[in-house]
């Protein structure tokens, strides 16, 4: 099956893009954190920026979201492996419309259960 979460953060005129690709890749280790079977997780992300803060790589504005992804990631201890890979706009990637479909009705405030 799939699982998809969301989590409204408010209106796009209020926060920015990259707010929402550090969200999704703290909602990507819930996910993992109710499937205890996966041992490795790939997050993918067409966010650069968010990406190297992650790392550690750039000084980050987003040092509560950065600090929250950690705090999730001691919080799965099955994971041995995770990946953080950049895709230029998600293209090609499997389900990509699905899931902007739900991040933009999430950024609306909106459900598409």
């Amino acid at each position: 099956g799939t699982i998809i979460m969301t989590q409204y953060i408010g209106s796009a005129d209020r926060h920015l893009s990259v707010e929402g690709e550090l969200l999704g890749t703290i909602l990507a280790l819930k996910i993992a954190q109710i499937i205890p079977s996966l041992t490795r997780v790939t997050i993918l992300s067409d966010c650069q920026q968010a990406i190297r803060e992650l790392l550690g790589e750039r000084p980050t504005r987003h040092r509560s979201l950065v600090e929250r992804f950690y705090r999730e990631l001691r919080c799965t201890p099955s994971l041995k492996q995770i990946r953080l890979v950049w895709v230029p706009g998600h293209d090609g990637v499997e389900m990509n419309e699905l899931v902007d479909g739900d991040a933009k009705a999430a950024a609306r405030g909106e459900s598409r259960t």
